[in-house]
């Protein structure tokens, strides 16, 4: 199957974000790296300095 197939596929789908968000193709898409571009905050690291405090290393 091409990459467009899966694209399409998932565009077409109608299961909810949540589901969507396992399928391949999205987290191939959305993958850590280009969240980081986008700005998107860095969940893990955000609860690990509110949980282990300032000094923790992420």
């Amino acid at each position: 199957m091409s990459g467009v197939d899966l694209v399409h596929m998932a565009s077409r789908s109608r299961k909810g974000y949540w589901r969507m968000s396992q399928t391949e193709i999205v987290r191939f898409a959305l993958n850590n790296r280009w969240l980081e571009e986008q700005g998107v905050p860095d969940m893990r690291a955000i609860w690990m300095v509110l949980h282990y405090g300032p000094a923790a290393r992420v």
